[in-house]
This record gives C-alpha cells, sequence and structure tokens, in this order.
C-alpha cells in the first residue's frame, strides 16, 4: 500500500515538471488587443484660392465692390484670356488663318462686360469753393518702335492707373567736352487705360485741353490734356476724408485688347534725369469717371461718354 502512494506521488510530481518546462503557447486564449485610434491634431487641408476673375460694372452695386479689381490682376487675366485662343498668326500664317484667329479671338472676348478699375488720380482742396478739384492727366505714349496699335495715328491717350516695382539709383554721366553730371535714375512698371481721342471714346463732357493757350498744333507726343472734376464737401469733413477719395475708370475692351509699351527719357545736363517706363495697357473705350470715397463707396461726381 505504501509503494503504490510512493509510485503514484512520483509520477504526479514528473508529469507536473515536463508540463512546467513547456514554453507557454502564444497569445493562447487571449482576446486580441483593442486598436488605440490616434488623433490627429493637424488642421483640415485649406482649399486654394478661386483663381482670379474681375468684377464686372454694374449702376447698382456700390464702389467698393470692385476694390478688388486691382489693375495688375486685370491686366494679367486678360492677357491669359487673350493667349487662350489658339492659332495666333505669325509670319507664315496664310490670310486665311489669320481671319479665322481673329474671328475665335473676337468670339471669346465678347463675353466680358465693361470693367471698372479704382486708380490714382490728383486732387487739390479748395477751401473757398469748398471742394476737391481733381484731376486726371491724359498723355500720349511716346514709344516711337510702336506699331499696333500705331498711337499717333490713333491719338491714343492714356490714364496712369498704378505705378509697380519702383527703383531708383543714381550715377554719374560725363558729355562730350568731359563735364561731369549726377544722373536720377528711374525705371518702373506702369499699368495704364490707352483709347482714342474722341467723343465715342472718353467721357468728352469733363475734358480741358492743357494745350489751349497756343493755337499752334503740337507733335503728338506732346499733347496732353486732362478731365476734371470735383467733389463738394465742407472742410472737416475734407480733412477726414482726405486719403479716401480717388477715382474709378470704367473701361469696355476693344481689339487688341492689351498691348505694352516703353517709353525711355534720357538726361542732359540741364534736366538730368533718365526715365525708363515699361508699360501695360488695356484698351478700349473709357465709358465712365467717378470721383469717389474708397471706403464709404460714395461717389461724388461722375460723366459718362456721350454715345
Amino acid at each position: 500500500m505504501i509503494k503504490i502512494t510512493i509510485v503514484t506521488a512520483l509520477t504526479f510530481f514528473m508529469v507536473t515538471s515536463v508540463e512546467a518546462q513547456k514554453p507557454p503557447l502564444k497569445n493562447q486564449n487571449k482576446s486580441p488587443a483593442p486598436k488605440v485610434l490616434e488623433e490627429s491634431n493637424s488642421a483640415p487641408a485649406e482649399l486654394p484660392p478661386a483663381p482670379f476673375a474681375p468684377r464686372y460694372f454694374d449702376q447698382s452695386e456700390s464702389t467698393i465692390t470692385y476694390l478688388s479689381n486691382d489693375p495688375q490682376k486685370v491686366y494679367a487675366w486678360i492677357e491669359a484670356q487673350v493667349s487662350s485662343v489658339p492659332g495666333k498668326p505669325d509670319q507664315f500664317s496664310t490670310t486665311e488663318e489669320r481671319q479665322q484667329y481673329e474671328a475665335a479671338l473676337t468670339e471669346k472676348m465678347k463675353a466680358i462686360q465693361p470693367i471698372p478699375i479704382i486708380g490714382s488720380c490728383q486732387k487739390k482742396y479748395d477751401a473757398d469753393r469748398q471742394a476737391f478739384e481733381v484731376k486726371v492727366l491724359l498723355s500720349s505714349i511716346k514709344d516711337y518702335s510702336l506699331k499696333s496699335p500705331n498711337p499717333e495715328a490713333l491719338n491714343l491717350r492714356r490714364v496712369t492707373l498704378a505705378r509697380a516695382n519702383l527703383q531708383q539709383d543714381k550715377y554719374t554721366a560725363q558729355n562730350a567736352y568731359g563735364a561731369n553730371t549726377e544722373v536720377s535714375r528711374t525705371i518702373s512698371d506702369e499699368y495704364v487705360i490707352a483709347f482714342p481721342a474722341g467723343t465715342y471714346n472718353e467721357p468728352a463732357s469733363v475734358l480741358v485741353s492743357g494745350n489751349s493757350a497756343t493755337s499752334i498744333r503740337l507733335p503728338y507726343r506732346y499733347v496732353f490734356n486732362y478731365l476734371l472734376l470735383s467733389a463738394k464737401m465742407p472742410p472737416a469733413e475734407a480733412r477726414e476724408n482726405d486719403k479716401q477719395i480717388t477715382c474709378m475708370y470704367v473701361i469696355s475692351l476693344e481689339q487688341p485688347y492689351i498691348f505694352k509699351f516703353k517709353e525711355r527719357e534720357t538726361p542732359t545736363r540741364e534736366i538730368p534725369f533718365d526715365t525708363t517706363t515699361n508699360g501695360s495697357a488695356i484698351f478700349g473705350r473709357l465709358d465712365q469717371i467717378s470721383v469717389i470715397n474708397k471706403t464709404t463707396g460714395q461717389v461724388y461726381e461722375q460723366a459718362s461718354r456721350s454715345r
């Protein structure tokens, strides 16, 4: 009886030892660990800004609406519209190909309505009259290499909207006699509206000839005129709104829609200024000019072309 008990005990001990030496089974009777979802701290991706397109003129809208019509952006947008028409003629194009291109370009551009652009103008307050005198200079384009459009043949006027990329410095120049002169050099980009002279193309009711003091017909490059308007307000109001008074121009596009030009004024000993202007012109008819308050949207005076 005693022997059986000892054998049984030894057998149990051996079995227990063998089981203890076996490696544990992986993941035996274990539930899979729950997945931990990582919270994203990144902000949602921003949508790219919508491509620029100018706001067309609407008589019922406030002039503030058109502050987004930056001259540089408007020019670039028109340039993109023109460039999107395939088949631009070159020296190898036939007459038929040229006509097809002109027809396609006209079809593309006829959907563009009059565009208002808020730009610069000169102003001076007259306290006795209690009004700002607002003057817009209309000057010629002095690029003698420009043939299309031909400024002199069309008697083009231009209104400067904005200047950009201004560079200024000085240098010393020497004339043929060895005399030195310090010259001031200016290089800038200029964005303008260009249109042929005449009541069909401009608000002639506010046009003042800058050459009225002489009966001599001056060459095109020396011709200048003004558009003259006013903004009436008492001195206190004028003092408060001085920096807000500006002009808005409404233009209807016509072929060639846009063009580039370059002007250079070379220095002399008497006039030591070296000026280069790289011009970008929006071409058409000047439908309307208004004197406005760019903060409140108020229109003080406006003039439109008569036909």
